[in-house]
């Protein structure tokens, strides 16, 4: 995945787990976040790593409002870690319900928890925008917003939390 100057890119990152309660309310923070990407940038990549509710939530979000009039200038891209067993085994689905799928390299000596934190920082490093949902100022989701910082990546946490 190479930069492109052109395109404006978005990774969200957000816990497994929502409750809910939360749901609604976030699904709709997502929405109007994406409608207003949409109608001010030219053309917008939205990565997404399929991890939980989060993940599931923005791609409906993108799906929703990339419906609307003047909101069709972007790409939902789902990014890999490896080649794993879901992507194995439904492999025509998936590419049925994103734009494109990308997979990072699997090398034999790394770990799945590197493997996992290569890939974040490879999306975060990508992305003109980082947006974020944290329920606890501990865990992945706020370690990796503490890289995003350290990036110096503009961050977007529209959903109430402290960032």
């Amino acid at each position: 995945m190479k930069k492109n100057p052109n395109i404006y890119t978005v990774s969200f990152f957000g816990p497994r787990e929502i409750p809910d309660s939360d749901i609604s309310k976030i699904g709709d923070a997502l929405r109007r976040l994406i409608r207003k990407l949409l109608r001010t940038k030219e053309n917008v990549r939205f990565l997404v790593m399929r991890r939980g509710i989060f993940d599931l939530l923005v791609t409906a979000a993108v799906y929703r409002v990339r419906e609307e009039p003047g909101c069709r200038n972007c790409s939902l891209i789902l990014v890999l870690p490896y080649v794993t067993d879901e992507y194995r085994y439904n492999k025509y689905l998936l590419e049925s319900c994103y734009d494109e799928i990308k997979i990072c390299r699997r090398p034999i000596t790394v770990n799945l928890k590197r493997l996992f934190r290569r890939r974040v920082r490879r999306m975060i490093r990508r992305s003109d925008l980082v947006v974020c949902y944290i329920q606890h100022e501990s865990g992945e989701v706020y370690q990796t917003i503490k890289y995003a910082k350290k990036q110096k990546k503009k961050i977007c946490g529209a959903f109430g939390n402290k960032f």
